[in-house]
């Protein structure tokens, strides 16, 4: 089985948690459900990080092109809205 990009496991935490949240609100539910093993000194820097670069708001050159994330004006954030469009049934 693949390991999980933390944004993957971000973006599940959001999609359950079903609200906005803060960054250290993702990062004690990922270390609480042991659902990611960071290899750092400063695994919230992490989760910041990859929030920001996921984050619609961030156009910089080094942020991804796949924007999976919206922050808020209180600094949470939540998952980008995906609108789906239906299309015409045949009669």
């Amino acid at each position: 089985m693949a390991k999980k990009t933390l944004a993957v496991v971000i973006t599940e935490v959001l999609q359950a948690h079903g609200q906005p949240m803060t960054a250290a609100e993702v990062y004690e539910k990922i270390t609480g459900a042991g659902l990611f093993e960071f290899n750092s000194k400063d695994p919230l820097g992490i989760v910041r990080n990859a929030l920001s670069r996921h984050c619609e708001q961030n156009q910089h050159s080094c942020a991804s092109k796949n924007k999976h994330f919206d922050q808020l004006p209180d600094g949470r954030f939540r998952l980008v809205a995906v609108v789906q469009i239906d299309t015409p049934q045949a009669c």
